[in-house]
C-alpha cells in the first residue's frame, strides 16, 4: 500500500512490486481530509512482468452510475454485445431513424477509451454476437436495411491491427433471424435460441440447427463451476419459449425441459450469470403483471427456486449484470409504461437489496456487462421521449475489503 496527499497539481504514486510474472489488480481509493472514501477505482488484470504500458483509472464514487469519459457517437439500441478478455465489443443496431447501422467498436476496459473496428460488411440490428477465447467475435443474422431477417454469419478477427478483418461466411435463409439471444458454450461454440435453435461452431464457422425443439424462447446464460473442472458447461434459457416450464438446460449436447416454478414463464426479464455459479433471472412480466420476483437456477445442483420481493420496482427491459458481488438492474419500464431513471442494487450471493442509485440517463432496453475492473458498463436504449441514448455509463462497486 502507497499514500499520497493530493495537492493542487494533483498527485504522484509510486509503486514497487517483485516482477514474478503473477497477475494482480492495482486499487486506488480517495478520502476527504476527514478519511472518508469518496472515491474508488481498479484496474483489470495486470501481468506483474517486464512490460511498458499506459493504463487508466475510471474513479468514481463507490455505489455510484457515472457518465463514462467516452459516448457513442449516435445513440443506438438493438446493440449487440459480448465480453472479451479487455472490454466489451458492441456491434450493429438501430439508430435514431430506425434504420441498421453497421457500427462495431469496442470499449477497453484497460484505457476507458472506445476503439472503433471495421464496419460491419452490411449494417445489421439485433443480430447475435458471440466471442471466444481466439480473438474472433462471431455475428450471426440480424435485420437488414430492407427490415429482412438474415442467416448470415460473419467472424471479426479483433487481433488484426488496426481495426479488425471480417471474414464472410455463406448466408442460410432457412435459418434466418433477428434479435435472437446467443449463450457461450466454450471453445468457441454457441447456443442460439429462434426458431429453430442452432448450435454455431466458430473454429468450423458453421451452424446446425437442433433436432429438438423446434422452437426456443426465451433469454439464456451459461455458467461453469470453477472449482469442479470435471463438470460441464451448463447454460440455462430461462422465459417464455423455454418449453411448457420456462427452464431449458443444455448440458452434454441437449437440449432439456427443467421443472420450474410458474413464474420462470416471463418476458421482459434480465438474465446474468454470477461468480456463484448461479443464473439469475429477474424482472419481467408474466403477461398479467410486472415481476418484483427473480428465478434463481443453479445448474450445477438442479435447484431452480423463485424468490419473491427481490426488486422494489417491477419493471420490464432493464439493464442486468452481475459483478462479482452486486447484481445490477438498471433502468427500465414500471408498470405503466414510464421509463424508469433508477438502479436497484441487490446482493449477488443471497439476493438481499443493497439501496438503489440514480442513472445518468433514464432508458429502457440497454444493455449492461461486467467490465474486468469489476464496474458494469450500461449502453444504449432508448430515454423517456424514445430517442436511442448516446451516453455511456459506469456502475462503480464498493471497494473489496483491503487488509
Amino acid at each position: 500500500m502507497v499514500e499520497a496527499d493530493r495537492g493542487p497539481d494533483g498527485f504522484d504514486l509510486e509503486l514497487e512490486v517483485v516482477a514474478e510474472a503473477q497477475t494482480g489488480q492495482l486499487l486506488l481509493l480517495g478520502e476527504d481530509a476527514g478519511g472518508t472514501l469518496v472515491a474508488y477505482g481498479r484496474t483489470p488484470p495486470l501481468p506483474i512482468a517486464a512490460i511498458d504500458a499506459d493504463i487508466s483509472i475510471y474513479v468514481a464514487a463507490p455505489r455510484s452510475m457515472a457518465e463514462a469519459p467516452q459516448s457513442l457517437e449516435t445513440g443506438r439500441t438493438e446493440i449487440a454485445s459480448a465480453l472479451l478478455e479487455y472490454g466489451v465489443v458492441l456491434a450493429g443496431g438501430r439508430d435514431g431513424d430506425g434504420e441498421p447501422t453497421a457500427d462495431l467498436q469496442i470499449y477497453n476496459a484497460y484505457d476507458h477509451e472506445l476503439q472503433r473496428g471495421e464496419d460491419l460488411p452490411e449494417p445489421r440490428a439485433g443480430v447475435s454476437l458471440g466471442t471466444g477465447i481466439t480473438g474472433f467475435a462471431y455475428v450471426f443474422g440480424g435485420e437488414d436495411v430492407d427490415g429482412e431477417p438474415r442467416g448470415t454469419l460473419w467472424r471479426f478477427d479483433t487481433t488484426i491491427s488496426p481495426a479488425g478483418a471480417w471474414l464472410e461466411v455463406d448466408e442460410d435463409e432457412t435459418i434466418a433471424r433477428a434479435g435472437a439471444p446467443l449463450a457461450p458454450l466454450g471453445n468457441d461454440a454457441f447456443l442460439v435460441t429462434g426458431a429453430p435453435p442452432l448450435l454455431l461452431e466458430g473454429l468450423l464457422l458453421r451452424t446446425t440447427p437442433f433436432d429438438e425443439p423446434s422452437i426456443l424462447g426465451g433469454l439464456p446464460a451459461t455458467v461453469q463451476v470453477a472449482d469442479v473442472p470435471q463438470l460441464p458447461i451448463f447454460t440455462m434459457v430461462i422465459g417464455q419459449g423455454a418449453g411448457p416450464t420456462g427452464v431449458v438446460e443444455l448440458s452434454g449436447g441437449l437440449l432439456t425441459e427443467r421443472s420450474a416454478p410458474a413464474d420462470a414463464l416471463r418476458t421482459g426479464h434480465g438474465v446474468a450469470p454470477t461468480a456463484d455459479d448461479e443464473i439469475i433471472a429477474i424482472g419481467g412480466t408474466d403477461g398479467t403483471s410486472v415481476l418484483t420476483s427473480a428465478i434463481r437456477a443453479t445448474p450445477a445442483t438442479g435447484m431452480i427456486s423463485s424468490v419473491p420481493d427481490v426488486l422494489i420496482t417491477g419493471r420490464t427491459e432493464a439493464a442486468v449484470a452481475a459483478t462479482a458481488t452486486v447484481l445490477v438492474v438498471a433502468g427500465g419500464r414500471d408498470a405503466s409504461g414510464e421509463v424508469l431513471g433508477d438502479v436497484e442494487l441487490i446482493d449477488a450471493a443471497t439476493l438481499a437489496r443493497i439501496g438503489t442509485i440514480p442513472l445518468v440517463v433514464p432508458r429502457a432496453g440497454a444493455i449492461a456487462r461486467p467490465l474486468p475492473n469489476q464496474q458494469v458498463l450500461i449502453v444504449g436504449g432508448v430515454d423517456a421521449a424514445g430517442v436511442p441514448v448516446d451516453v455511456i455509463e459506469l456502475f462503480t462497486p464498493d471497494p473489496p475489503p483491503i487488509d
